[in-house]
C-alpha cells in the first residue's frame, strides 16, 4: 500500500505513465484477496468465543457480533477508482479501508450502546484474542487489563471476575471498590500503590 500509494503520488505530481500501477493493482489484488479470507476465517473463531464469554456475562449476550466490512476489490473497482486515487495520491480501496461493527441484538453498540455495554464487549473480544492466541502457540498469554471496572455497575463488575481464573492476569484501576470484588477470589495477589 506504502509504494503504491507513492506512486500514485508520483503520478499525480509528476504526470507519470499510469502503467507501472498494473503491477501493484495485480499485488493488491492478491495480497487483498488472502487477507480477507483470513480475516473472514478470524472473525469466525472470534465470534465463536464472544459468544462463548458473552453468556457467562448474560444469557442475552449470546446475540453478541462482529460485523466485518470489507472494502472489496477486484480489477473494475480498481480501474473505476483509479482516476480518484491518482487524485488523491493515495489507495481509496484494499484491506485497509476495511471496518468492523460490533452489534448486540441487531443494534450496532458504536451508535446505541452505553460506555459499560461497549466495554464488556471488548473484554469479551479481549477474551477471544486470548483464545485465538492459545490456539495459535499452545500457551496462554498474559491478560493485561487497565482500568476495566470503571463505567461499569456493581453487578457486572462482579459477573468480570470469571475472566480472572484462566490465566495470570494484570488489573490496574483507580478505584478502592475493586479490592473488595477481588478479595474473593482464589489464587489472587493485590497490591494498593500511592
Amino acid at each position: 500500500i506504502t509504494r503504491r500509494n507513492k506512486l500514485l503520488e508520483n503520478i499525480r505530481e509528476k504526470n507519470l505513465n499510469t502503467e507501472q500501477l498494473f503491477y501493484w493493482n495485480d499485488k493488491l489484488l492478491k495480497l487483498g484477496q488472502l487477507i480477507f479470507y483470513e480475516r473472514k476465517d478470524l472473525l469466525s473463531f472470534f465470534n465463536q468465543e464472544m459468544k462463548t464469554v458473552g453468556e457467562k456475562f448474560n444469557s442475552q449476550k449470546d446475540n453478541l457480533k462482529l460485523i466485518y466490512y470489507p472494502s472489496l476489490l477486484s480489477s473494475e473497482r480498481l480501474r473505476a477508482y483509479q482516476m480518484k486515487e491518482i487524485a488523491a495520491g493515495q489507495s481509496l480501496i484494499g484491506p485497509h479501508r476495511d471496518d468492523f461493527g460490533f452489534f448486540w441484538k441487531d443494534y450496532d453498540l458504536e451508535k446505541y450502546g452505553s460506555r459499560g455495554e461497549q466495554r464488556l464487549v471488548i473484554l469479551a473480544l479481549k477474551m477471544a484474542e486470548l483464545s485465538f492466541i492459545r490456539s495459535k502457540t499452545g500457551e496462554m498469554p498474559v491478560l493485561l487489563l487497565d482500568d476495566i471496572f470503571s463505567e461499569l455497575d456493581l453487578e457486572n463488575r462482579q459477573k468480570l471476575t470469571f475472566l480472572f481464573g484462566s490465566q495470570q492476569t494484570i488489573i490496574t484501576s483507580t478505584e478502592e471498590e475493586v479490592f473488595e470484588i477481588l478479595e474473593d477470589l482464589k489464587d489472587i495477589e493485590t497490591m494498593r500503590l500511592r
